[in-house]
């Protein structure tokens, strides 16, 4: 009986609990193609600034661990070191969040996917 109530309890906390999900944009460097994905937990954009391109994505989880986003100008990106380049990458979490930008427009927006 304890069991049965239990997985009661558990099925009606699972389905009580909002699900979040935003759509993004997601496109490669290498295609001229943009997307769109659903069902993410957080947009993403990246770019490398020694090829001066660009990608952008969605994801369910942050495989980046202990970077906070909220210590650069706009709090949207943060240049990261990586083991032979560094590339600025960018996260936000509201729907088509990361429109896909060139990295002079970026540039141009101080480093940021916000418009100035």
């Amino acid at each position: 009986m304890k069991n049965l109530l239990f997985t009661v309890f558990i099925s009606i906390f699972l389905y009580a609990i909002p699900t979040f999900s935003i759509s993004c944009y997601k496109k490669s460097p290498f295609d001229e193609r943009i997307e769109y994905i659903d069902n993410k937990v957080f947009c993403f954009a990246a770019f490398d600034p020694v090829s001066q391109s660009a990608a952008f994505g969605g994801g369910q989880q942050s495989k980046v661990k202990n970077i906070s986003f909220g210590k650069t100008n706009h709090g949207d990106c943060k240049l990261i070191t990586y083991e032979k380049w560094e590339v600025f990458t960018c996260r936000c979490i509201t729907d088509f969040c990361n429109f896909p930008i060139t990295y002079e427009e970026f540039v141009n927006r101080g480093h940021s996917l916000k418009e100035s």
